[in-house]
């Protein structure tokens, strides 16, 4: 189980740096075109993978359940 969530991890790490790095690469753009308009990235991969680090889930699987369902009627949807 370990090994599974050590790759979704890293699964996850490598697609924010894609989109981090695509980010510069379109400031970068934007910065060398015609336009006035100048970017700055404000932050680096570190700051970066800090702000999107998702908090801890803390509750319990009943309350996940409930929420769900709720949400489903809160829809008009059908929880059996």
């Amino acid at each position: 189980m370990r090994y599974v969530e050590s790759k979704i991890e890293e699964k996850e790490v490598e697609s924010a740096y894609r989109v981090f790095i695509s980010e510069g690469i379109k400031i970068l753009t934007k910065n060398t075109g015609d336009g006035r308009e100048r970017q700055i990235m404000n932050m680096n991969f570190a700051q970066y993978m800090e702000k999107m680090k998702k908090p801890p889930e803390t509750r319990t699987p009943e309350e996940i359940i409930t929420g769900i369902k709720d949400k489903l009627n809160s829809l008009g949807g059908d929880t059996e």
